[in-house]
């Protein structure tokens, strides 16, 4: 795992966006490999309907700011 972020970490985009959890780092399906600086992140939505989902994105390490501390 990146030294800066630890699966668990709260992080935000840089741009903004909703709050997000680190997952682990990524692995490149293409490649077979685990990609060194990005990780994966996952934060929770409430649709219309009061369901809530969680939504995932793989994240630049550059990209990404920890909100606070675990």
């Amino acid at each position: 795992m990146n030294v800066h972020f630890e699966p668990g970490d709260k992080v935000r985009l840089l741009d903004g966006g909703p709050a997000m959890v680190v997952r682990g780092q990524h692995y490149d399906v293409n490649t077979n490999n685990y990609m060194a600086d990005v990780v994966d992140c996952i934060w929770y939505i409430e649709t219309a309907s009061g369901k809530r989902e969680v939504r995932y994105r793989p994240c630049q390490i550059d990209d990404i700011v920890k909100v606070n501390a675990r």
